[in-house]
């Protein structure tokens, strides 16, 4: 007793697509079943998955159930099927040559068509058996001699259980009737034996019958040709003219087919033989003890094929751009045959879209759905350029056969045309609005589609994408958005085109074929600002700026002035800003600022540099020393106490000294004059003359003027500590000689004859003859 089980899709979605099995606890699988769920099409053909020759085939013409539809028709390859109006058409005991593509139209009631059909559906029906092969172990044999004939066939998995019955035929009468045995036994071969042999196959309701190809027996004793029971297209065939060896035959061996004639000396090889090497053979040998030649009987050699022209369809019948698109090629392999790997390509318009590669087979060894063999070629996202005439192109792994399908044509159809800009108004002037518009057209089928769109000027994106806005005019659907510039600047002026896009990417157009050029015209030039009387001014003077632009007819410009950044100025419409007294504080960077009176356009004039400069005064020269040594180093300094930017020049003896003086060195921008080592020429007059550049023709420059008068010698060493002794020395002989006067003036007072006496002595003096006078 058989137990089931099942699951429900309530809804069906197109994720739902694929291929189904169920197991038992045991780890079974059952055969797969495909599921395909079509989205988008408002009319489907429904078939079973599987169909077996001898079955009843029921196909449903199925709709949306919100639409109303009525007089439903069925086609098969574009033939109208008769016999059912009904929404359900069944077909009673079919067979594999009513495999081929069906779909079926039904009427609707839309307003704007009204009759549709659904996509085309291949169908294939698969056999409930293979046909049988009737088979012996020799096509010749001796008169007398026993032989066996078999008759092979293969039940489709999926009816392994059908039971079958036999009989077998010469040259097409019954040599055996009926019965479940698939073998027919001869005990003793005779003459009359000799003919073509073949078997038939049925079933027990005799709804399926089927009848092998025939061998040829052909009963002699001197000469047989001898054949392989199954040839197949891409084999080598060995045909042997065979005598027995007690018979003396001359070397030379002649094979007919249709009578034409080769000849050999052995077996004859017909390499990588096609369907045209089938035919009709028999060979000939001369026999010496005999005398003559001996011909053998006519023996039709059968050359099948590995497999039939391959078919092509597409999936689905109506692709719109963006779509996935499979193109299926498919053919049957001879089951004598069926493990050969077949390789499939795809062609477009005589241009290979893929290169040969190994195909894709519905089934597992040999257990699933005997033979059939496919491949498909996927676009995920189908373009335009995607469409035209297609072929697919099936070949063996050794390329030893190769057959081309018939050509198919692909349409693919446009999602949404060509987007179109527009830019308004017309005319942009400097600071007004612009608005740039991209408009395109959907299907009305797909008016649900959502685009995103993006705007370019000069290839360079300005806005990335959105989503768009959508709208109906009559039946077509119109999509469209726009970018908007609120107020239009110079850099604005391009190229501007658009690109449309679907949300997943798969289908994009631009408007690159047609851009709108865009010049934005200008309101009023860029200013200019003007210094009067000059960027270098002397303090005190009047310096006057002029703000100058050209304002092409614009009126209530408004003018702006900046000095170091900060305004000095307000917006004003005065064209200029003076300065009346200039002192050092206005010195620094200018700009001036023109814009229109509604603020949306404003334009600013380079920096001008403005430097106010004072007259040099209170020059001084400092030594940092007192005297002036040998040998020793000495450094001059020259500072100034108010001067704008001066500039320092030193003369030694009225001469120059240069920066790259080899006696001199100048530090600190010219301040400082350096000596390293004073010599003998380091003596003289020093000046340091300032200067600063007030205009061109008005310098102002102050001189200084220091005297080195004389270089003493350098003291010998040792000298440091023998002055001090020495000064010492005659402090305390000038203090003895003070004590000695001191006391020859209180003497007399004490001794006042001795006073006398020496005042004598003192008016009376003696000169020394050499001393001069």
């Amino acid at each position: 007793m058989y137990e089931t089980s099942k699951t429900l899709i309530i809804t069906a979605k197109v994720e739902d697509t694929g291929v189904y099995k169920c197991s038992v606890k045991s780890g079974i699988y059952s055969n797969p079943v495909r599921l395909h769920v079509i989205s988008g099409d408002y009319l489907i053909l429904q078939a079973p998955s599987d169909i077996i020759e001898g079955d009843s085939l029921s196909l449903r013409c199925h709709n949306w159930p919100k639409y109303k539809a009525r007089g439903v028709k069925y086609f098969y390859k574009d033939n109208e099927l008769s016999g059912s109006t009904d929404d359900i058409l069944h077909i009673p005991n079919v067979n594999t040559s009513m495999s081929g593509t069906y779909k079926c139209e039904k009427y609707f009631d839309f307003f704007f068509q009204d009759k549709w059909k659904s996509a085309e559906k291949y169908i294939y029906v698969q056999d409930l058996f293979s046909a049988p092969e009737i088979k012996n172990y020799l096509n010749s044999v001796r008169e007398g001699d026993p032989t066996t004939f078999t008759c092979n066939t293969k039940r489709n998995p999926l009816r392994g259980g059908t039971d079958l019955h036999f009989a077998f035929y010469r040259d097409g009468r019954t040599v055996r009737g009926y019965n479940v045995s698939d073998t027919y036994r001869v005990r003793s071969f005779q003459l009359e034996d000799s003919g073509k042999y073949t078997c038939e196959v049925r079933t027990v309701s005799d709804t399926v019958r089927k009848m092998s190809d025939g061998i040829y027996i052909h009963i002699h004793g001197l000469l047989t040709l001898q054949t392989p029971s199954d040839v197949i297209e891409g084999d080598n065939l060995s045909l042997r003219c065979h005598s027995e060896q007690k018979y003396e035959t001359g070397k030379t061996i002649y094979y007919y087919k249709n009578e034409k004639t080769f000849n050999s000396t052995g077996d004859l090889y017909i390499p990588n033989v096609t369907t045209a090497a089938s035919g009709r053979y028999h060979c000939a040998k001369y026999f010496r003890d005999i005398k003559t030649w001996i011909y053998t009987a006519v023996t039709f050699i059968s050359v099948k094929e590995l497999f039939p022209t391959p078919e092509i369809q597409t999936s689905p019948s109506s692709v719109q751009e963006g779509d996935e698109m499979m193109v299926t090629c498919h053919t049957t392999l001879n089951p004598l045959r069926g493990d050969t790997e077949l390789h499939f390509a795809f062609h477009r318009d005589g241009r290979t879209v893929r290169e040969f590669g190994i195909s894709n087979t519905y089934r597992d060894g040999r257990t699933v759905r005997g033979y059939y063999v496919s491949d498909t070629y996927r676009v995920p996202s189908s373009q335009l350029k995607d469409s035209g005439n297609y072929t697919c192109e099936v070949r063996t792994a050794s390329d030893t056969v190769r057959k081309m399908s018939n050509e198919i044509n692909i349409q693919i159809y446009e999602l949404f045309s060509p987007p179109k800009i527009k830019v308004t108004p017309s005319r942009v002037i400097e600071g007004r609005e612009m608005t740039v518009r991209c408009d395109t057209r959907i299907k009305p089928l797909r008016g649900g589609t959502e685009l995103h769109f993006s705007f370019y000027r000069d290839g360079r994106t300005v806005r990335e994408y959105s989503i768009s806005n959508t709208y109906r005019d009559g039946w077509a659907v119109y999509v469209s958005d726009t970018y908007k510039v609120t107020s239009a600047k110079l850099e604005d002026s391009g190229k501007y085109t658009c690109e449309v896009r679907t949300t997943s990417d798969t289908v994009r157009k631009d408007s690159n074929a047609f851009p709108v050029p865009v010049q934005i015209q200008e309101l009023f030039t860029s200013p200019e600002i003007r210094v009067g009387p000059s960027l270098l001014v002397e303090e005190g003077e009047q310096v006057t700026l002029e703000c100058v632009t050209d304002p092409k007819g614009s009126t209530n410009l408004l003018y702006t002035f900046y000095k170091d950044s900060q305004i000095v100025q307000s917006a004003d419409r005065k064209t200029s800003y003076v300065i009346g007294k200039a002192g050092e504080e206005n010195s620094g960077s200018y700009q001036c600022s023109v814009q229109s009176r509604d603020g949306k356009v404003i334009k600013n004039s380079t920096d001008v540099h403005i430097l106010v400069q004072s007259p040099i005064s209170g020059v001084s020269i400092t030594v940092d020393k007192g005297h002036f040594v040998y040998g020793e180093s000495l450094t001059l300094n020259c500072s100034v106490e108010k001067g704008t930017s001066p500039v320092f020049l030193w003369l030694h003896n009225e001469m120059v000294v240069d920066q790259d003086s080899k006696f001199y060195q100048l530090l600190d921008n010219g301040t400082v004059l350096y000596i390293q080592s004073l010599q003998s020429h380091h003596a003289g007059t020093y000046r340091c003359q300032v200067s600063n550049k007030l205009s061109a023709s008005k310098p102002s420059f102050v001189v200084k003027t220091f005297q080195i008068s004389q270089i003493t010698e350098k003291l010998p060493p040792g000298s440091n500590v023998l002055w001090p002794v020495l000064g010492v020395l005659l402090l305390m002989v000038l203090l003895v000689i003070i004590l000695l006067v001191v006391k020859r003036r209180k003497l007399p007072s004490l001794f006042p004859s001795l006073n006398r006496q020496q005042n004598q002595q003192i008016s009376e003096p003696t000169f020394d003859k050499d001393r001069p006078r």
